[in-house]
């Protein structure tokens, strides 16, 4: 589940509450992103590489988030790859590597395209 407490970074004293949202398939959970939050791991094993190379059908949740921010920096990958936030997200037409880690979760975000047309990246300013 994700917990949201009312607890600030700039407080002084502890939160008092916080919710816990428990997954549902197709839940949406909306909050202030400066009031503390995370997701509480799960319990249980989780599914190994063999499972997947043997094609078993191992059920995953996952937790995709979006955060709308006024100012942010964009941070780039650092040469051990690993994840984090303000991160850019990857050409969804191929494999990223780097360092010693391959992404390939972002590949399931392409979209098909239309005869004759191709897929590029474009410059966008964000509205003031």
């Amino acid at each position: 589940p994700t917990l949201v407490t009312d607890q600030k970074l700039c407080n002084t004293h502890l939160g008092t509450k916080g919710w816990l949202v428990t997954p549902k398939r197709g839940r949406l959970a909306a909050y202030d992103g400066t009031h503390f939050h995370g997701v509480v791991p799960g319990c249980g094993k989780a599914p190994s590489v063999s499972e997947h190379t043997l094609g078993l059908e191992v059920p995953r949740r996952i937790t995709f988030m979006i955060a709308f921010w006024k100012e942010i920096q964009m941070r780039p990958f650092g040469p051990d790859g690993l994840p984090g936030s303000s991160r850019p997200l990857p050409n969804p037409a191929q494999v990223f590597e780097i360092g010693k880690k391959k992404y390939t979760w972002h590949r399931r975000l392409a979209l098909p395209l239309e005869a004759g047309t191709s897929a590029s990246p474009i410059a966008v300013s964000p509205p003031c």
